[in-house]
């Protein structure tokens, strides 16, 4: 059916028109399983569209799985990653420790994707890199689509000295689930309806964004105390312990949530430059919160905590709805500027994790510390982006700059997306 346009943004069209992320196809190349091919370190393997007959090529990848095998029970994390053609990852799709692998090729991944919401591109490819050594199952004969029959290698993929190495032969072994999109619908306004005639499923086109302040300045904030003040477009923490007076900077988000509805991400960037003194803690929570009344130890927010004490030089902790978690990485995590991001999923748990730059944040690969907690219910409304000052007394000092804050609900980093109602 050819797309309509109507009125007040009401679009018409079947579902093999499709938008988003939302027509799927299933391509399967799961009995290829027949040999393998060793992924770690700097290295990467995948299968790519090197030619634009491609099924892959302008397509949407929603979900993917792998015959992946830790042999040799080596440690690490797995993540199976959308790769463009100059070797920079675009997007992960999930994350798995290797000790929960198999030891042996010929079963395949049941992980749970977090959809791309980047078109498969000529050259771009999809595939798995690790940060310990493992293997991956791969066919040595056969041809996965009739067009493609490339293995794709990048060395130091993740680089700015990124090279591409093309093996003919062989493919991946692997259970892909592929998205369309038609580029009828590439350009349309936020608040566009679009409806499947055949399949009557309604979608809106809109912005998952809830926050989104790259340089922040006072006129935008509520902010009480002197912890926090504003300068070249970042707002400055110089934390020594607020007294008997709470101290808390917050701006409103566009539109309060529930994390737990569509699930959410948080991302900020703080450059701690001073943490020393001696005596009590002194710590900064960056996050959400419901409201300004919170305390210390208990309190609403979904927030990193940049802590300070006579013990530990330097300590990130983690907070989630009151549920803490202090248990990992401790001591002095390097260098000084941490990209961070904090992922709430809709069944509750979430992670919190600071990366060393965007890219590393994007692949989600070298995290210099990680948090986590399981799943809970109970989850408050969020209205508030903002920082506080979580110490009673000084003593240390935590010292740093904040910006280029972003808030997305749902599990996708994109300004804009389909979304089918009433999902």
């Amino acid at each position: 059916m050819t797309i309509t346009y109507h009125s007040g943004r009401r679009i018409q069209g079947t579902s093999g028109d499709g938008v988003g992320n939302n027509t799927n196809t299933t391509q399967s190349y799961t009995s290829g399983a027949t040999a393998d091919s060793d992924v770690g370190g700097i290295y990467f393997i995948g299968e790519g569209a090197n030619t634009t007959s491609s099924v892959f090529y302008n397509g949407f990848i929603k979900s993917v799985n792998f015959y992946a095998f830790n042999p040799s029970s080596n440690s690490g994390t797995c993540h199976a990653v959308q790769m463009d053609q100059d070797g920079q990852v675009v997007h992960t799709f999930w994350s798995k420790d290797m000790s929960t692998l198999g030891t042996s090729n010929g079963t395949m991944t049941t992980e749970t994707s977090i959809p791309s919401n980047v078109k498969f591109g000529q050259y771009h490819s999809l595939g798995i890199w690790s940060t310990g050594n493992m293997k991956m199952g791969i066919n040595l004969s056969g041809s996965f689509d009739g067009t493609n029959t490339t293995r794709i290698t990048y060395t130091n993929f993740n680089g700015a000295s990124a090279t591409r190495d093309v093996s003919t032969g062989y493919d991946m072994a692997f259970n892909v689930v592929v998205g369309t999109k038609s580029s009828a619908l590439d350009n349309v306004q936020v608040g566009s309806r679009f409806e499947e005639t055949d399949t009557r499923k309604i979608y809106h086109y809109g912005t998952p964004v809830v926050f989104d302040d790259p340089t922040p300045t006072s006129s935008d904030y509520t902010n009480t105390g002197s912890s926090f003040t504003f300068a070249s477009n970042k707002i400055h923490v110089d934390a020594v312990g607020y007294g008997s007076t709470l101290t808390m900077c917050t701006r409103p988000l566009t539109s309060s949530f529930v994390p737990t509805t569509d699930g959410c991400i948080i991302d900020f960037k703080f450059n701690w430059t001073t943490a020393g003194g001696s005596g009590n803690d002194t710590g900064v929570q960056i996050g959400l919160w419901d409201t300004r009344s919170q305390t210390n130890n208990t309190n609403n927010g979904i927030c990193l905590e940049f802590v300070t004490s006579p013990t530990y030089a330097r300590n990130v902790q983690y907070r989630c709805e009151g549920v803490f978690d202090n248990s990992s990485v401790q001591g002095y995590p390097v260098p000084d500027e941490y990209y961070c991001r904090i992922i709430v999923q809709k069944d509750g748990s979430s992670t919190g994790k600071g990366y060393t730059s965007e890219s590393d944040r994007t692949a989600d690969a070298n995290a210099v510390f990680s948090r986590s907690t399981a799943a809970q219910t109970g989850f408050s409304s969020k209205t508030l982006f903002g920082l506080l000052n979580t110490r009673p007394t000084g003593g240390g000092n935590v010292i740093g700059d904040l910006d280029n804050m972003k808030v997305y609900t749902g599990l996708v980093v994109a300004d804009t997306v389909w979304k089918e109602e009433g999902t």
